[in-house]
């Protein structure tokens, strides 16, 4: 059984006026190699390809990093939407416009839920490293990056899409966090959020992070539950007749099964994997997120029109995915969305996602 105390898991409800404790466990619900000077301090643009599938030292330096190359900017396209070509398949949600578009809103989402905080973990007022662990667009990263200039922000992902011109204490990777890391071994601040539904083996990604930080640094890792709850009976309770429902059960298994070998609802399992990983003083934070606007409350509302949003562009591009729900015929796809669509809309469903924000150190004494 796990072991972090009851009082450390907090459920924020709707009302954003009440604090509800939650009893122990509630919570479980290839380019050339030209080489990069990454001392380089008068490049605004610090992007690079990590070489860590050839094996080298888990430590950034200009001998295993090489700059990006044109090749690494070629992507695939399926039904009109573009996938990142570094490690085909591994992340299933398109790169393209649109795709950036609703992570940056999620971004602002996220801001509007924790009133303007970038993470929670009670992380000392000066890091001087700090990792984001599949960074997408990078605007958090950069927001960071701002917030506390005299810290080195490294973002991490598979596509190369960040923007050009970030502060000077921002480097943008393209690689795969589940591979060795190339950011040293002490970094005060590693975060990953909407990250873990994606990845293979969460344990090994976990220990990862705490080899290479520093004793006393932290982590947060903020991820979705991707299940829909009620509190008011207004949902339907079989998910054949809530749309909404019916794609989030239908995602976790096909997540499992065919596309990434992962668990899509692994967010309320998260503090157990951080305790065998070795952090201390695991806690978590959990934040009910209307899906739709139907809250009364002003910022609820806005944060539901938020998730609505993006649930029902992740809806549009998951059912085209690659490798996942394509057994389904043009047809049925469009008419699938359809309905799932006119779902989110209805507001006579008070349906909700939980929000997860957990964090955990490593001691000081490791």
């Amino acid at each position: 059984m796990s072991s972090y105390a009851s009082s450390d898991l907090v459920l924020v409800d709707l009302d954003w006026g009440s604090e509800i404790n939650l009893a122990e466990g509630e919570c479980e619900q290839a380019a050339p190699p030209s080489i990069s000077d990454l001392a380089d301090s008068d490049s605004l643009y610090n992007f690079i390809v990590a070489d860590s599938a050839q094996g080298s030292s888990p430590t950034a330096s200009p001998s295993n990093s090489v700059s990006l190359t044109s090749s690494i900017y070629q992507h695939s396209y399926h039904h009109g939407r573009r996938y990142q070509k570094f490690r085909p398949g591994r992340y299933p949600m398109p790169n393209d416009q649109t795709e950036q578009d609703r992570e940056d809103m999620k971004h602002i989402m996220m801001l509007e839920l924790t009133e303007g905080e970038y993470f929670l973990a009670p992380v000392d007022g000066s890091p001087k490293k700090i990792i984001d662990l599949g960074t997408g667009t990078g605007v958090w990263a950069i927001d960071v990056a701002d917030k506390y200039p005299n810290a080195q922000v490294t973002g991490v992902d598979l596509s190369p899409i960040q923007p050009a011109w970030t502060p000077p204490n921002v480097n943008f990777y393209v690689d795969d966090i589940e591979d060795e890391w190339l950011n040293g071994r002490d970094i005060d601040l590693v975060h990953a959020r909407h990250v873990t539904p994606f990845v293979r083996d969460v344990p090994a990604l976990l220990q990862k992070a705490y080899d290479h930080m520093t004793p006393g640094g932290w982590i947060e890792l903020q991820d979705l539950g991707h299940e829909a709850f009620c509190d008011d009976l207004s949902m339907p309770a079989n998910n054949e007749d809530y749309p909404v429902s019916h794609f989030l059960d239908t995602s976790c298994e096909v997540w499992a099964a065919a596309a990434l070998g992962a668990d899509f609802r692994v967010a309320p399992k998260l503090g157990q994997m951080l305790e065998e990983a070795g952090f201390v003083n695991v806690s978590c934070k959990t934040f009910k997120v209307p899906i739709g606007a139907w809250p009364k409350q002003p910022k609820l509302r806005t944060i539901g029109t938020y998730m609505q949003l993006a649930i029902d562009l992740a809806i549009a591009a998951l059912c085209r995915a690659p490798g996942l729900i394509s057994q389904w015929t043009e047809e049925e796809t469009v008419v699938y969305i359809a309905k799932c669509k006119k779902a989110l809309e209805d507001d006579s469903v008070h349906s909700y996602m939980l929000f997860y924000f957990w964090q955990g150190q490593k001691p000081l004494a490791s």
